[in-house]
């Protein structure tokens, strides 16, 4: 097993000091079932496509690991599902894989028989139990999505709603655009109706239909997304002395430009560039993580609340689209 080597250590301290994983109640509304463990090789992977990279948050200690896990999961399970595909990997204690062949490539290198898979308490993974499992270094632990609403963890029903949103397009014109409900995905740290403010100070009402991805970097000479969509920093007009409520109309306003052309991903970067491009879901993540990205009050952004991030220079907040 390629654990660190101090796994060892925290089993020993997780037998006197641990919660209980059945304590926690985390709500997934998408539905997934426990695969297998496999193996993957980094030049010929078995997922090809790396769509979450979340290992700057790992939360290593007892009790917030078992936790950590079933976000990871369901977090997964989301873009899994918005993207249309069937199957997902969890690797490296911090990476979300897939791919459109994810079906019937994830076992291509043969099963593991669970060797570098580890579960709640860092203990081997049990495909029969409810608790969610991770694999290590070159190591898929797999799950599919299932056709219903619900929770891979047994915790309740998705409901289906109908959004407005009434984005800023024109200095002068607000447009009200009616979005398709995306079925089984809807919760509330993922779509609510908020007032923001953007150009001229006019008020716009946005339902948020975009989800957050991380912070990562980009290269001026070799753009993790090609088109720059528009620049508020050129027209002197990002709202400083107003910020909060300016990035989220920033955000607003890109995840509308970037649907209107048929994207499915967007970033804001250098704290008023909204940037997007046919070939996002590939690239996006090309040059790595970053730490590079703010929030409100110009506090570092927190992946997991509810609000709005920007990227500062040569660095994208990444936003996923939920509707089409």
């Amino acid at each position: 097993m390629y654990l660190p080597q101090w796994f060892a250590l925290v089993a020993l301290l997780v037998v006197v000091q641990s919660t209980s994983p059945e304590d926690e109640s985390y709500n997934c509304e998408v539905e997934y079932e426990k695969v297998g463990c496999y193996r993957d090789r980094p030049g010929d992977r078995a997922l090809a496509k790396l769509i979450l990279n979340v290992r700057y948050e790992i939360k290593w200690k007892p009790g917030e690991w078992e936790r950590y896990l079933r976000r990871l999961a369901c977090r997964c399970a989301k873009i899994t599902r918005v993207l249309g595909q069937s199957h997902f990997g969890l690797q490296f204690y911090g990476e979300c894989w897939s791919d459109e062949r994810a079906y019937e490539r994830f076992d291509r290198h043969g099963n593991s028989s669970h060797q570098g898979c580890v579960g709640f308490q860092y203990k081997n993974c049990n495909d029969e139990d409810g608790n969610e499992c991770v694999g290590g270094p070159n190591r898929n632990y797999v799950y599919r999505i299932a056709e219903g609403g619900g929770s891979g963890s047994g915790h309740g029903d998705i409901k289906r709603h109908g959004e407005l949103c009434i984005p800023y397009q024109h200095r002068s014109l607000l447009v009200i655009r009616q979005f398709r409900p995306l079925d089984c995905l809807y919760r509330t740290d993922l779509i609510f109706a908020h007032s923001v403010t953007a150009y001229g100070g006019h008020r716009i009402t946005c339902a948020k239909t975009y989800y957050k991805l991380g912070c990562y970097q980009d290269r001026i000479w070799a753009r993790a997304m090609s088109k720059l969509l528009f620049n508020d920093r050129s027209r002197s007009t990002v709202g400083w002395e107003t910020w909060n409520h300016y990035l989220q109309g920033l955000a607003c306003r890109c995840a509308f430009a970037a649907r209107s052309l048929g994207y499915k991903m967007f970033g804001l970067q250098n704290y008023g560039e909204c940037w997007s491009g046919p070939a996002v879901c590939s690239h996006y993540s090309r040059h790595g993580d970053s730490y590079r990205c703010i929030g409100q009050n110009y506090t570092t952004c927190d992946i997991n609340d509810h609000n709005e991030c920007v990227g500062k220079g040569n660095a994208n907040f990444v936003y996923l689209l939920l509707t089409g």
